[in-house]
């Protein structure tokens, strides 16, 4: 059975979503040739065998990244904009849409915590929480868990993602400040590295991004894409 997880979107109009038709799989089927109101795709496409995709939403702002929650609605993240909730029918298209953050200083991170019921998004330099709910579409008072990071550069963007065998640990990616930046072969620059932060620990005002949390690794130029492997590495 397909799972959905968090993706990466380029900036752009149009959220297309795809999956993998199996012998097995219970969903490749409803995979409709077309959605009503999508309109159609700027770009063609070449699939590989045994994979559909199909044109689900368009008139979006700068997709940048997509979180389907407990109930199955898609999250989007549209840069400068803020979290659009999209409820996907039976069919596989989408059937009504809104806003649920409207926050312009948002521009790439999205996670959902384990139980679904809270999210995080992430600005230039802040990562923020929500109290959730799937079935309501609705959000509660905004928290900053994480402050102090970079303002500036030309890789802004700070990808979120929620250990699935440690879900009180969050991680967060911050590229470089350039192409080039000689500083971050130290760690200490909190730049062109990953840091782990416990959730269940969260200090007030929030973490530090420099001097909290662990170093997963760095030396990353703009790590805008993570996910665990079946080892949980």
């Amino acid at each position: 059975m397909p799972t959905a997880s968090a993706t990466v979107v380029p900036p752009g109009s149009t959220v297309v979503t795809s999956i993998k038709t199996t012998s097995t799989s219970k969903v490749g089927a409803a995979i409709p040739a077309s959605c009503s109101g999508a309109g159609n795709p700027g770009f063609s496409s070449s699939l590989a065998s045994g994979w559909k995709a199909t044109k689900v939403a368009g008139g979006l702002t700068n997709p940048r990244s997509i979180q389907f929650d407990s109930n199955g609605n898609m999250l989007v993240v549209q840069a400068s904009k803020g979290i659009s909730y999209h409820v996907v029918g039976t069919d596989g298209c989408v059937t009504s849409t809104k806003m649920l953050v409207s926050l312009n200083s948002l521009n790439h991170g999205i996670a959902l915590s384990a139980d679904g019921k809270t999210l995080y998004a992430s600005s230039m330099t802040q990562v923020f929480s929500w109290p959730y709910d799937a079935a309501a579409a609705t959000v509660g008072t905004r928290s900053t868990i994480i402050t102090g990071m970079y303002n500036g550069g030309s890789h802004l963007t700070r990808t979120l993602a929620i250990a699935p065998h440690a879900p009180n640990l969050l991680v967060v990616s911050h590229g470089s400040n350039a192409n080039i930046d000689t500083a971050t072969s130290n760690a200490s620059t909190g730049r062109a590295i990953i840091k782990v932060f416990d959730l269940s620990k969260i200090p007030s005002g929030g973490y530090n991004y420099v001097s909290g949390g662990y170093t997963a690794g760095y030396g990353q130029r703009n790590e805008v894409g993570m996910c665990w492997d079946a080892n949980n590495m």
